[in-house]
């Protein structure tokens, strides 16, 4: 079997900007080395350079034509001018995946033993169009029957964090069973699962779940630095001991190892100490500790991991659909944001707080990044045009479904259309998008450990 394939050098949604460019990368499945011709249906809007670059000229859409001997591969190209006059559609528009994810995910890598892997296929968009589907009453805990469960009231939530179950064999119910055993005092606030999600813990309540302890009271400290308007600040440790930011000596000392070395920037977790800004324009930093729990050398973590936040677990049993688990996790992180009126940089991983590898499924797949793109989205959806009516519908249900997921992959690189219709104040808005969906030949699938 011979057929056309591509991908694309970075991330695209299948749009660009006047004189923004985007480069192809065109194959042939069954032949090495082929030569593969592009040609645009109209280049006054996106023209075909030599470098095999896609180059938008002027406001419009072309059909992009990959063809070899008598294969041919067909997709669209929009590109923007003004942009579009509904802004959520524009938003949605552009959460489109133009090729779908493709990849063997790591579901759990026990010590010393293989990784158990599960080839998953994304979806067409960033946003999951389907509900959060929340029991938020069959699981919950009763803080008052099972009191272990929990170390009280949390004096407020500043954290929403994102973990794995590190369980390949439970799903969802079978975790909000578990939850709730008197046998063991960890405790979750939800659970997400490939087609729903269900609360374990009131939200009020502390939880036991970063490993972080409850015996310390979480403080958001004056640095005494000027915040400039830099939202990605270089944070690091000078020779005496104190955090910097961007180079600027702060008023607070970091932790020390149990030697009382001086550490540096190379301790801290991925996604490095938590700050904020004060009113009067300050840099504010998170209480921080040296742990040792989980990483060997000691890692230098954030605190309130269990006493200011709201966790949720996601499933990733090998029966599941861990993209439909991302995704839905993504959508309850939104939602969880809204509820505790949260920026989107109070979104972490359990890693910030003790170094764990955790959540293993989205660092492993070096897609963190992603999700919070998804989130970020979401997020948008809920708070701006929660009352909007957003309907998808796909044109190629024997691929995809109507949530937007790939339900039957191809064997050879196809492309699906599917149509957003937006209904808002008795207006109906309507695009068309297409995806390329990566053929199960063109990949080498694994669904087990991988030695």
């Amino acid at each position: 079997m011979k057929f056309i394939d591509v991908k694309f050098e970075t991330e695209f949604n299948g749009i660009l900007n006047v004189d923004e460019t985007i480069k192809l990368i065109p194959s042939v499945y069954g032949v090495n080395d082929a030569k593969v011709e592009v040609k645009s249906s109209d280049t006054n809007v996106v023209e075909v350079t030599t470098e095999g670059l896609l180059k938008g000229k002027q406001a419009g859409q072309a059909t992009i034509t990959l063809t070899y001997d008598e294969l041919k591969l067909e997709f669209n190209v929009e590109v923007y001018g003004k942009g579009m006059e509904n802004k959520l559609m524009e938003a949605l528009v552009a959460g489109n995946e133009m090729r779908v994810y493709n990849d063997n995910v790591c579901l759990l890598k026990p010590w010393n033993n293989p990784p158990y892997l599960k080839a998953t296929y994304g979806s067409v968009n960033l946003f999951l169009f389907d509900d959060l589907n929340l029991d938020d009453k069959t699981y919950v805990i009763d803080p008052n029957e099972l009191p272990n469960k929990t170390s009280g009231i949390k004096q407020s939530t500043e954290f929403i964090i994102v973990h794995d179950t590190a369980n390949i064999n439970g799903g969802l119910i079978p975790h909000g069973k578990w939850w709730k055993m008197d046998n063991h005092t960890t405790s979750i606030h939800y659970t997400v699962g490939d087609y729903g999600v269900i609360q374990d813990l009131p939200l009020e309540n502390i939880g036991h779940h970063a490993g972080d302890g409850t015996a310390v009271t979480f403080n958001w400290d004056d640095t005494g630095v000027k915040y400039e308007g830099d939202d990605n600040p270089y944070i690091d440790i000078d020779k005496d001991g104190y955090y910097t930011f961007n180079n600027v000596k702060t008023k607070i000392v970091a932790p020390t190892n149990a030697e009382g070395e001086i550490l540096d920037a190379s301790y801290f977790t991925d996604l490095g100490p938590r700050w904020k800004v004060s009113e009067d324009g300050n840099y504010l930093l998170g209480t921080t500790w040296f742990c040792t729990s989980q990483v060997k050398r000691g890692v230098i973590g954030s605190k309130g991991g269990n006493n200011n936040s709201t966790g949720l677990e996601m499933c990733v049993n090998k029966d599941g659909d861990i993209y439909d688990t991302w995704q839905r996790s993504a959508k309850l992180v939104a939602w969880l944001l809204k509820y505790h009126n949260l920026g989107i940089d109070r979104v972490v991983e359990h890693n910030t707080f003790t170094g764990k590898n955790c959540p293993q499924s989205l660092r492993t797949a070096n897609y963190w990044d992603h999700f919070m793109q998804m989130v970020a989205l979401e997020h948008l959806v809920i708070t701006k045009y929660n009352d909007v009516k957003i309907i998808m519908k796909s044109n190629n249900p024997e691929i995809l479904d109507n949530k937007g997921r790939i339900i039957n992959p191809p064997l050879q690189t196809t492309v699906v259309t599917y149509t957003i219709t937006i209904e808002t104040e008795g207006q109906k808005y309507e695009k068309t998008l297409n995806s390329i969906i990566p053929g199960t030949l063109t990949w080498n699938m694994v669904n087990g450990y991988q030695e």
